[in-house]
């Protein structure tokens, strides 16, 4: 069989990376983290965090598509306030969305739904982040649980962390 194409009671290939590039051993590694959560365990994805940076950058391309349009029908000298006020909010725009995945996203690459199985809970949700500090070659990954049972009064959402060093060289 193809490469591409096989069927589920094939053996998958080990996917080979040269060890001294740390970007490409964390995104093998994430890649297989993500594998196991979506595709071995019973959880759902959840797309929600995705796609709020997809609206964010929609936003921004409309903003852009706008300007030129404006331009097209309006030249030069008519048009320059609106494209003084769409350059300024593309620029807005990119700042927010530099807020979001710095803030936001943290290096989280998936999100799973757990499903209660009495179905009285709310959907548990795991978070499974990732990050690798520059010209260093350690990673280190993290999982979060957020539980979906309501909280008591005045405790602070609880947030199981577990981190590893996945690989480090001194």
């Amino acid at each position: 069989m193809s490469k591409g194409k096989q069927s589920s009671g094939e053996a998958k290939e080990p996917v080979k990376v040269y060890k001294w590039d740390g970007t490409a051993v964390k995104n093998a590694l994430d890649d297989a983290v993500k594998e196991v959560m979506t595709a071995k365990l019973p959880y759902t994805e959840n797309f929600n965090l995705m796609d709020g940076r997809l609206v964010i950058c929609a936003i921004a391309v409309g903003v852009a598509m706008f300007a030129l349009l404006w331009d097209f029908l309006n030249p030069f000298p008519k048009s320059r306030p609106v494209l003084i006020g769409c350059v300024a909010s593309y620029f807005l725009l990119m700042g927010v969305l530099t807020l979001y995945t710095t803030f936001k996203e943290k290096g989280i690459f998936v999100v799973v739904m757990q499903k209660d199985p009495a179905g009285l809970d709310p959907d548990s949700t795991w978070e499974a982040a990732s990050n690798m500090k520059s010209m260093m070659m350690s990673t280190s990954s993290a999982s979060a649980t957020l539980t979906g049972r309501p909280r008591p009064r005045g405790r602070p959402r609880s947030r199981n962390l577990l981190e590893t060093s996945l690989m480090r060289t001194e």
